[in-house]
């Protein structure tokens, strides 16, 4: 007898990983998945509880898996080059036309209604807003359209929908020219003045240079940066120091946005100074200096000279920390969380002609900083890369 195929070995993976998570909710009083209205906007599993989030990510690797066995290599590609572009036309039409923030929370809407609200042409809205109910961003019941769970997070959470706007109307114009910028440019160092942005935008200038002439663009930017910032954990961050007295230093557009949203019980432990990376860092005797969510937007050669530039104001002891991606090599991560990671890559890529990297990525780029930094990487899930002056 023939054992058992992969196609049967991943629905039977599935059946009983979900009974893990399914039995784990219950067991808290938690509410189950849904893609009604009212359904739960996250799934309650801290990082934690590692068991459970390693059978979520099996449930949605093999779910994944097992849908593109079912569909065959035709209907793959198929969905890859066609249906996937309709997906992002359906969620720009429907953040451009502000269409979540327009259904009522509980209510439903006709299509002419919504067609004389947002000025469209009935048939447009009813041939998108179809197609967006089987993507479960809508639900339509009697004739009307009304909201899912995902829907309504794009109404009430800003900060996803400010997410949603950065990606729909400047990300994609830039990822349909990344592949163009790579053929012209192809044998030269990645520079942000010639990458996907630079030829979506038709500009010689980099995306940092551009926005900064363009400040509705450089909002919308900001506006989204802070949406990513409002849905990461910083708790591993935290702990890691002793945060008591800290002075965050910035570009000044940047050092002057911040002073306003410090917490009024946290203001007397913060100062705000302005100062370019890339020039030599003045602020000598400090004990650590942080930098989240930065370096993956600057190529190789860039790193090297941020890095340089804070040598100088190093004491023996003193830490850099950067708090950027680790990438893990594949076999060691969920293929759901690698492809995360792998797609922030290409976002990289396509705006700023720079990467996320691995541990051997982040060791050759700061050992050819300096010899004298030494090296501590901790990956996932805080992704730090600790580097202490000797």
């Amino acid at each position: 007898m023939a054992g058992a195929t992969r196609i049967a070995e991943l629905a039977n993976i599935i059946a009983t990983q979900t009974k893990v998570v399914d039995d784990y909710l219950q067991s808290h009083n938690f509410s189950t998945p849904s893609f009604d209205s009212d359904g739960p906007k996250t799934l309650p599993i801290p990082a934690s509880e590692t068991e459970i989030t390693r059978a979520r990510y099996q449930v949605i690797t093999c779910t994944e898996e097992l849908n593109e066995l079912m569909k065959g290599p035709t209907e793959v590609l198929w969905t890859r080059f066609h249906s996937s572009m309709a997906d992002l036309l359906e969620i720009h039409f429907v953040q451009r036309f502000g269409i979540a923030k327009i259904l009522p929370k509980d209510g439903s809407m006709s299509y002419d209604d919504l067609a004389k609200v947002t000025g469209l042409d009935r048939i447009d809205i009813e041939r998108v807003l179809k197609r967006a109910t089987l993507s479960h961003l809508f639900q339509e019941r009697n004739g009307e359209i009304m909201h899912t769970i995902a829907s309504r997070v794009l109404k009430e959470d800003q900060s996803v929908a400010d997410i949603a706007e950065l990606f729909t109307e400047e990300a994609w114009p830039c990822f349909a020219k990344t592949v163009e910028a790579l053929d012209r440019f192809k044998g030269r160092q990645h520079i942000p003045q010639e990458t996907g942005f630079s030829l979506a935008n038709n500009t010689p200038m980099g995306m940092y240079d551009f926005l900064l002439e363009n400040p509705v663009r450089m909002e919308r930017f900001a506006k989204a940066m802070s949406g990513f910032a409002a849905n990461e954990d910083f708790s591993l961050l935290l702990t890691g120091f002793d945060w008591t007295k800290v002075s965050t230093v910035d570009f000044e557009d940047v050092v002057a946005e911040g002073r306003l949203k410090v917490p009024t019980d946290v203001q007397d432990r913060i100062i705000f100074e302005a100062h370019d990376m890339f020039k030599t860092q003045k602020a000598t005797g400090a004990d650590v200096f942080l930098f989240r969510a930065i370096f993956h937007n600057w190529s190789d050669i860039r790193c090297i000279e941020i890095l340089r530039a804070h040598i100088g104001a190093l004491k023996a002891g003193a830490h850099i920390l950067i708090n950027d991606v680790v990438s893990l090599a594949p076999e060691v991560t969920p293929p759901w969380a690698d492809k995360k990671t792998r797609t922030m890559d290409l976002t990289m890529l396509a705006f700023f002609g720079s990467r996320e990297r691995t541990s051997m990525d982040w060791i050759d780029l700061i050992k050819e900083a300096s010899p004298r930094f030494q090296i501590n990487i901790i990956g996932p899930p805080s992704h730090l890369i600790k580097i202490t002056w000797i």
